[in-house]
């Protein structure tokens, strides 16, 4: 008998690794109309890099990092600093200066206008806001509250967001000339929100205007007979034509393309144009030239773009680049300094030791696939070292983006950006309301024992390996929840489950459903008992209301599969999804039965409720993903024919791999370290799924 067991350290130092990357690869920015942030990443083509980081700042490297504390406009960043997020990437605040023509504006009208954001991180979602400078605004003026009124609010649900859904806001009708629209994205299980300023230009919307031409056009895979291109959606686009060699292929209302049939060894050039509901139609992009691999030749990964710096001291360079795609996925990157390889990485960025002071070195990235082709070369990044200064040790950079990731009544949840040293980080130290509280070689804590409905002021210093202390984060105020009382209820000596608590301490009973539950670990509201692993069963409990029925309830002569459980005798038969289903071997808590290769079904079983009416079910939520060791296999096989991309993201919302067009039933993910993942499936017909894996 095989023996599986998955241990909490894993996934605690899962969840303490992610989260650390999660800033590196920012987490959404506003795409269409663009917003300031955003227009300095693509003035970055236009106007070179140095030209562009002087106008627009290192926003230009992360557009989608501009993060702050939520509740806007009672709390979130202060007046004069509304556009830099209070100055949340290393604290530059070039995007608040404020002047009548500084900055490049849309052309939007009044009325209904599309708004869409591009996400980098999917966050559980509670909300967008959008607001809107005043008439008779001051647009030489640093931008404050008293200058936006709200035009627009759209509700979520908690769950993460979609790619490419816009959203319809009304600019009012008397707007005219240069304006500001704020928006702000609110995520919903973390106290902070991502604010984003587009400068606009408001005409009259009586006339019937084009749409904007589309840009952005890149080629994403590319093979001896095919090319596979993306685009920037538009707002204000209903469709778009596919130009090849100037010649109109195809329409359509996606924002990507498969051009299939292509000679082998040939240059092909293409165009897009928008269409908007009016029928009139956009200029066309700038134009793309793709040549497609000799026959023979296998596909090769997109390169590595936007090598940049992310800092550099006397001895050290910490180096960023925007991740390659290839139809198989990415297996690592290959970091290349003066043309010598010098290392190896499977994430987007890599810091580089052990240099000289005062040195100017050229680096390079390229990606290698799952299918070991080589990509060619990232744009190559020259990089001075700094100059030591004798009698004055290095100090850590200042740890950034210190922001909670949970709050309850009584504890708050720390995380930050780390700190780097040419010598490397010995710990952090937190301070609370002034007063050193703890340390940690974290990048994160969890700060416990507080008293409820109360505020507290955090920063958190590094120390080096050359004990050289840090200057402070920036500062988080947080205010801890006030106690909502139980209903005080209490059954076979547990008092009952409530959603809207935190149960910080392992091995609390509580009842729920009829049963007994105990946390192994730390639950956070809303981590309810027999749907989140934090919980398990400890027994059933008749004392509830409506639990006085003899015996549990079976379908088909089997239990109903419960998540929070463990399995370890093999040939155990459970309910689940309409089947019944028998374990080969020791199944742990979480490994759901059609999600791991653990069970075997056994037959049909539609004696549950939700099973009488499953004939009307859509195709596509029959599929079922089984994981392997190295592997994920759709069943039924047929279905990965309709799949038009899959991307894995973390628990934490990063999205770590993407397998385009899969050409085979099985994909390849033996570079994910074990833990649980979202499996984001996109469908050819433009319908999408989540799945939840565990490896």
């Amino acid at each position: 008998m095989i023996t599986r067991k998955i241990f909490f350290p894993v996934l605690l130092m899962l969840a303490i690794l992610v989260p650390s990357l999660i800033h590196l690869s920012a987490h959404g920015y506003v795409l269409s109309p663009a917003s300031r942030g955003y227009q300095g990443s693509l003035d970055k083509a236009t106007l070179g890099y140095s030209a562009a980081l002087n106008i627009y700042g290192s926003i230009i490297n992360e557009p989608g990092s501009l993060e702050a504390p939520k509740g806007f406009p009672a709390l979130g960043p202060a007046d004069g600093k509304i556009a830099s997020a209070n100055g949340s990437i290393g604290g530059d605040t070039t995007l608040d200066i404020q002047t009548a023509d500084r900055w490049k504006k849309t052309n939007i009208s009044t009325g209904v206008n599309s708004f869409i954001w591009k996400y980098l991180a999917y966050h559980a979602t509670a909300k967008w806001h959008y607001y809107m400078t005043k008439q008779g605004w001051n647009p030489n003026k640093p931008l404050s509250r008293q200058d936006l009124e709200l035009i627009g609010t759209v509700t979520h649900n908690g769950t993460p967001p979609q790619d490419n859904v816009s959203h319809q806001i009304t600019v009012p009708a008397n707007r005219t000339g240069y304006h500001i629209i704020l928006a702000v994205w609110d995520v919903a299980d973390t106290t902070n929100a991502f604010y984003n300023v587009i400068d606009v230009n408001v005409t009259s919307g009586t006339g019937i205007s084009a749409p904007a031409t589309p840009t952005g056009l890149t080629q994403v895979g590319v093979t001896s007979s095919s090319a596979k291109i993306s685009w920037n959606p538009q707002s204000d686009a209903t469709s778009y034509t596919i130009f090849r060699n100037g010649q109109n292929i195809q329409q359509v209302s996606g924002v990507s393309f498969e051009d299939t049939g292509l000679a082998a060894n040939t240059i092909y050039t293409y165009e897009i144009q928008a269409k908007g509901s009016s029928g009139l139609t956009s200029g066309k992009s700038t134009p793309l030239n793709v040549k497609t691999n000799s026959e023979g030749t296998l596909e090769k990964p997109t390169a590595p773009s936007n090598l940049h710096s992310m800092g550099v001291t006397e001895n050290s360079v910490s180096l960023m680049w925007m991740a390659s795609t290839h139809s198989q996925g990415i297996k690592n990157y290959q970091i290349f300094e003066n043309g010598i390889k010098v290392g190896e990485t499977v994430q987007t960025s890599f810091l580089r030791a052990g240099l000289s002071q005062d040195t100017e070195y050229r680096y390079t990235v390229r990606s290698v696939a799952m299918n070991d082709q080589l990509s060619d070369a990232s744009n190559e990044l020259k990089v001075r070292t700094k100059k030591v200064t004798p009698g004055n040790p290095e100090k850590p950079s200042a740890p950034s983006d210190l922001h909670a990731m949970g709050v309850t009544e009584n504890s708050v949840s720390l995380m930050w950006m780390a700190s780097t040293h040419s010598q490397g980080i010995k710990n952090y130290q937190i301070f609370e309301n002034g007063i050193k509280v703890g340390e940690t070689v974290q990048t994160s804590f969890l700060r416990t024992g507080l008293a409820q409905d109360t505020e507290y002021r955090y920063t958190v210093r590094s120390v080096a390996m050359n004990d050289q202390l840090s200057d402070a984060s920036n500062e988080l105020k947080v205010r801890t929840k006030k106690v909502t009382p139980g209903n005080g209820q209490s059954y076979c000596g547990a008092e009952q489950y409530n959603a809207a608590n935190a149960y910080p301490t392992a091995g609390v009973k509580v009842f729920y459903s009829c049963k007994i539950w105990k946390n192994k670990w730390y639950a956070n509201p809303g981590e309810m008992p027999g749907t989140d692993m934090v919980w398990e069963e400890v027994g059933a409990c008749t004392e509830g209301p409506g639990c006085e029925s003899s015996g549990p309830v079976t379908y088909c002569g089997a239990q109903e599969y419960s998540p929070a459980k463990t399995y370890p005798t093999a040939g155990t038969k459970v309910f689940h999804a309409c089947k019944i289903w028998e374990n080969k071997w020791y199944a742990n808590p979480g490994e759901a039965p059609g999600n791991n290769a653990v069970w075997k079904v056994v037959s049909d079983c539609n004696e549950g409720q939700a099973c009488k009416a499953s004939v009307l079910a859509s195709k596509e939520n029959d599929l079922s993903i089984i994981v392997s060791e190295h592997m994920i296999n759709f069943v039924p096989e047929s279905y990965y024919d309709k799949i038009s991309r899959v991307d894995v993201i973390t628990p934490h919302g990063l999205q770590i791999m993407t397998f385009m067009n899969p050409g085979q039933n099985n994909m390849n993910i033996s570079r994910l370290q074990s833990g649980i993942y979202f499996v984001k499936i996109l469908y050819k017909n433009g319908s999408s799924m989540t799945k939840t894996i565990r490896k």
